[in-house]
C-alpha cells in the first residue's frame, strides 16, 4: 500500500526530507472522498486507497433532502460528482499523511482544461494547470470542509453554501454526524 510506495520513494530519493510522495495513475472512485489509484509510472503497480485530504463527503448510503424537502441519495450523487470531475483522465495525488485505516491522505488533481491526457504525462510538479479534486468537491457542494483535519477548504464551503450548491440546496446531516449515528444504530442492533 502507501507504506510500500513511501519506502520505494525514500529509497529512490535517498532522503526522508524530499518533497511529499506523489502518485499518478488511473483512479476508481469509491465514494465522494475516497478513490483507488493504480499508479502509472511508479515501480510498484500496487493499487493505493486514497482519502481526499481535508474534505468529508456524504456516505454512499446517506440520504439528504433537496430544497423542496424531497429525499435523494446524496452519497451516491457525491460519488457521481467525483467521477464526473475525473472522467477518464489521469489523477495525480500528493500525500499529506496516512489515516487510521492505513489509507494515504492526499490532495488529488486532474488537468484543468478537461482535455484527456495520456496516463504518465500529468505531473504534479509540471507547469500545466491542474485542478484540485478536493477543492472542486467542496465548491460543488458535494463535500464539506473537514475542519477537524484542515481549514484549507473553508472558503470553498462558504461559497457552495451561499450559492446553495449540492447538499447545501436543502438539508443534510454532516457526514461525520451520520457516521456517528450509524455506529450507534449498529451497536444497538448488536445488543
Amino acid at each position: 500500500g502507501a507504506a510500500v510506495l513511501l519506502a520505494y520513494f525514500l529509497a529512490a530519493t535517498g532522503s526522508a526530507q524530499s518533497a511529499a510522495v506523489t502518485l499518478e495513475g488511473t483512479a476508481r472512485v469509491v465514494d465522494g472522498d475516497t478513490l483507488v489509484l493504480t499508479p502509472a509510472m511508479q515501480a510498484s503497480k500496487e493499487r493505493v486507497r486514497i482519502r481526499l485530504a481535508g474534505i468529508d463527503a456524504p456516505e454512499l448510503k446517506q440520504v439528504c433532502r433537496d430544497g423542496r424537502g424531497v429525499e435523494y441519495a446524496c452519497g451516491v450523487r457525491s460519488k457521481e460528482q467525483l467521477e464526473n470531475l475525473i472522467q477518464s483522465r489521469p489523477v495525480a495525488c500528493e500525500e499529506r499523511g496516512v489515516d487510521r485505516y492505513n489509507r494515504m491522505v492526499a490532495e488529488c488533481f486532474v488537468q484543468a482544461d478537461g482535455l484527456p491526457t495520456p496516463v504518465g504525462t500529468l505531473s504534479i510538479f509540471g507547469t500545466g494547470q491542474k485542478r484540485s479534486l478536493n477543492h472542486e468537491m467542496v465548491k460543488s457542494g458535494y463535500a464539506v470542509a473537514y475542519r477537524a483535519y484542515s481549514r484549507d477548504f473553508d472558503d470553498d464551503e462558504l461559497a457552495a453554501r451561499a450559492a446553495k450548491r449540492g447538499i447545501w440546496s436543502g438539508s443534510f446531516q454532516t457526514p461525520s454526524d451520520y457516521r456517528t449515528h450509524e455506529r450507534g444504530e449498529q451497536h444497538r442492533k448488536e445488543l
